[in-house]
This record gives structure tokens, C-alpha cells and sequence, in this order.
């Protein structure tokens, strides 16, 4: 995962339950706070405290995002959505395993 540019701006952001996340000026994602379930879109179980890059989405043309409770959802302009983080109550959309999963 990549740190924030410096030049790149927020378009919107949405705050979960232990972490936030960031479409930004540059078409790209950014997310940080607590990973532990992968809503950060990585499989490193760790904490970020500063915005990095979503490199799953990258070129996806995301339009939309939404932090859940441990869990990510984004929109792509094409009607795509991309889940990530915790499925415990199937909000990834898979209707058994996995528990979580940190790709979007």
C-alpha cells in the first residue's frame, strides 16, 4: 500500500467503525485505521494512521465508497461493487465462507 500523494485532494469519505475511507482527486481509493479483517483491502493485519492506497482498485473507476462496520464497500462507474473486510452477517455477499476477506 502507497502513501497519500501530496497533490491529490479528497472527493469523499466515509468513517466506519475502526477505520475511514477515501475516494480521491486522483480516481483512487485510500483507507486507514484498523485492518484486522482486511476493510482496508490488504491482508496485512495492521493499523494505518495515515491514508494509503487501495491498490486492488486502482483503474476500477471507482465513484462511490462506504466504510461499514469492518467491512468496505466501493461503486464503480460501471455498476461494479467491490466488498472487503468482515462477512460474519454476509455483508461481503458470499453466503458461507470465507469469515472476512481483505480483496476487494
Amino acid at each position: 500500500m502507497s502513501p497519500l500523494p501530496q497533490n491529490v485532494t479528497s472527493v469523499s469519505i466515509s468513517a466506519g467503525f475502526d477505520h475511514v475511507l477515501m475516494l480521491a482527486s486522483d480516481g483512487n481509493v485510500y483507507a486507514w485505521g484498523n485492518n484486522e479483517v482486511g476493510q482496508l483491502g490488504n491482508e496485512n493485519a495492521e493499523k494505518y494512521s495515515t491514508p494509503t492506497l487501495v491498490e486492488e482498485l486502482c483503474d476500477k473507476n471507482v465513484v462511490a465508497i462506504s466504510a461499514g462496520h469492518r467491512f468496505s464497500l466501493a461503486l464503480t462507474e460501471g455498476g461494479r461493487v467491490y466488498a472487503f473486510g468482515l462477512n460474519d452477517k454476509l455483508q461481503l455477499g458470499y453466503e458461507s465462507t470465507p469469515e472476512f476477506s481483505a480483496a476487494p
